[in-house]
């Protein structure tokens, strides 16, 4: 419900707590539908995003940013300062379903386009609209076959395009968000990108090796083919729509075409490159082009610059220290940057930042081997590296609830073991085809591996890819699989054979049971060294000082309606079990661990629904986050 009430200042606190009683009633007889699932979900909430950002957007006054990421969260910025206005959750299940690969924010700034591997069952894809101002989902465009990779606004705000992995395009007027185009003819690959020219004409990109153009009424084109058969993956028009830019997956080369003919125009210089530069953006006026994506040097990933709109020399600057995702020149020569890592700046015309959003999250990547995440022999300590290869190194105790910096070497602490003489394992550090003895391991297409470890006792392996993770036995058999919340970029297995302990891109560490799989607790280590938070599956909780609210409920509303979220401070009472998570590695079972627990206490636990004991929750909807006055009276406007 909507309210405008002018209050007087001194008096708010007393509405508040009248609302709360209201809004208590309404949640008790809230009734959850749709084809979604309506059990609760624990996710992490840092305030920034905690997985790869894959699609960033602005508006056309440049107030707004917007980011979508595999963290399954939308979030809309202030450009002048990079605050955080508001957070999009989206329905989610379990796995994949749920993460955002595109988003778009209209040129008026008023409404945002999200899709990705949203649908409920994996092939029913939806396109959630938002209304930025409400917080509300305005429409859910249903029925897609596939994920939506990018989606992209017309200069006019009246056509929405969504490219799609092997179902070509559609495209969408945005009065009612209904088809007016469709092209699946794209030979059964990847639609990577798409851009609208200021004559509302439509350039898009595609695995297939071609590129096509479509005139302003969408008339479907003959294909044009990029040159040398490479993969293209971005494009972008130029400001006056006379040509486009292209960046490549499968090679460092930026090509330039000539909008009207698709005749190849010239190659940027990009000598000196050793990765691909896939992500390409023109500045406001044309007279810059940019690009950036893999290409690295001295631990930094870097934008290049062109003079002469792409024909003249460059320079170039750091952005980030992972993958770049997206770039989005502004009016006054800056530039706005999402990167892998996750991270989300600003930058100077000369690369200087302005402000920056980075991940709250340790990274485990490259950690592996002898420099991988290290055990006790029943893995109720770990040691792992908040920082790429192991740097700042840490160790946690479960038993004890201690984090402790910089630890001094212990030999009892022992890392992966990725090789041994009676298994010849190959082919599994960034690849998609991992082998045992020769014999490719099956995986799923397009999953690539990322890490190993042998059990100690050589009874299988771990292997960790960025979807799942993997137990084999020493025959290649696979035992088991459990979903990774994002890339699994370290594995260990404890010395006693026990317990499995995976390090992934969300920065948490987990633990499964290696007869199973079944995860037992998980641990997000802050990035500031002193805040942690640890975890049972079913929300059994300990932490740090005020490390509670790193995570919360994520509550399902439907198929088509904005979902909940509640921090874990919100039902500490039931769930703040240090007695429990202690336990865990010593049962290897939770309900053992809760029993063991409740018998010290003396009492029996009875779990309740987190739906039967929602909390009540205010959203003001304006004044704007961040808002000063200095009148004693305030017009508010709030969601209850």
């Amino acid at each position: 419900m909507y309210k405008l009430l002018t209050v007087n200042i001194c008096r708010m606190l007393i509405f508040f707590l009248f609302s709360w009683l209201l809004v208590e009633v309404i949640f008790l007889t809230t009734s959850f539908s749709g084809e979604v699932s309506t059990e609760p979900f624990l996710r992490l909430e840092t305030g920034m995003h905690t997985a790869r950002i894959w699609r960033i957007d602005v508006d056309r006054d440049q107030r707004f940013a917007v980011t979508g990421s595999d963290d399954k969260t939308v979030r809309l910025w202030d450009l002048k300062n990079g605050n955080l206005l508001h957070i999009f959750r989206l329905p989610i299940q379990e796995g994949n379903v749920g993460k955002v690969y595109s988003v778009a924010i209209s040129p008026d700034g008023d409404t945002i386009a999200a899709g990705g591997w949203t649908g409920s069952s994996g092939l029913d894809e939806r396109i959630f609209i938002f209304n930025r101002r409400t917080a509300d989902i305005r429409k859910v465009i249903s029925g897609l076959p596939n994920v939506v990779l990018h989606l992209t606004y017309s200069p006019d705000g009246k056509h929405l395009a969504a490219t799609q992995s092997e179902n070509g395009i559609r495209v969408y007027e945005t009065q009612r968000y209904t088809q007016v185009v469709e092209d699946s003819e794209y030979g059964g690959d990847r639609c990577n990108w798409a851009d609208f020219d200021i004559f509302g004409r439509l350039v898009t990109t595609s695995y297939d090796g071609h590129i096509r153009l479509y005139s302003y009424n969408f008339e479907l084109p003959p294909k044009k083919s990029a040159p040398i058969g490479h993969r293209p993956y971005a494009v972008e028009f130029s400001p006056d729509g006379r040509r486009f830019a292209v960046g490549y997956s499968d090679t460092t080369k930026v090509d330039v075409f000539a909008a009207d003919s698709l005749e190849f125009l010239y190659s940027a210089d990009t000598s000196g490159t050793n990765y691909f530069l896939n992500i390409v953006s023109w500045s406001t006026y044309g007279d810059y082009l940019y690009a950036g994506g893999g290409y690295n040097a001295h631990g930094y990933h870097l934008i290049r610059r062109w003079f002469q709109a792409g024909e003249g020399d460059f320079a170039e600057f750091k952005a980030s220290e992972s993958t770049i995702m997206g770039i989005k020149p502004l009016a006054d020569g800056s530039l706005v940057v999402g990167a892998a890592d996750p991270c989300f700046s600003l930058l100077a015309a000369d690369g200087n930042p302005i402000w920056e959003q980075k991940g709250d999250i340790a990274i485990y990547r490259e950690q592996i081997g002898d420099d991988g995440i290290k055990l006790s022999s029943t893995g109720d300590q770990v040691q792992f590296g908040y920082q790429i290869y192991g740097e700042r190194q840490a160790r946690f105790s479960i038993s004890t609830g201690q984090l402790e910096l910089e630890p001094a070497e212990v030999a009892k602490m022992q890392g992966p073991v990725i090789q041994v003489p009676e298994l010849e394992i190959t082919d599994w550090d960034y690849s998609y085809s991992p082998k045992l003895n020769g014999t490719p391991l099956v995986v799923d297409e397009l999953e690539r591996s990322r890490s190993l470890a042998i059990d100690p006792k050589n009874e299988g392996f771990l292997l960790g890819t960025e979807w799942y993770l993997r137990f084999f036995d020493n025959t290649g058999n696979q035992l088991w699989q459990a979903d990774a919340p994002d890339v699994t970029w370290a594995v260990n297995i404890s010395a006693d054979g026990n317990v499995a302990v995976a390090g992934f891109g969300d920065g948490t560490l987990r633990w499964y049971r290696l007869s199973d799989g079944e995860e037992l607790l998980a641990l997000f280590p802050h990035v500031d060294g002193k805040r942690w938070v640890a975890w049972t599956p079913n929300g059994f909780y300990h932490a740090s000082a005020g490390a509670e609210d790193l995570i919360g409920w994520h509550l399902n509303q439907g198929a088509d309606k904005i979902p909940e979220f509640f921090g874990a401070s919100r039902f500490r009472e039931q769930f703040y079990r240090p007695d429990v998570v202690t336990r865990v590695l010593e049962t290897l079972d939770v309900d053992k661990a809760l029993a063991l627990a409740d018998k010290d206490r003396g009492t029996v636990t009875t779990i309740k629904n987190i739906k039967s004991i929602l909390p009540p929750t205010i959203t003001i909807l304006s004044p704007a986050t961040s808002s000063k006055t200095t009148a004693n009276k305030l017009a508010i406007v709030y969601k209850a």
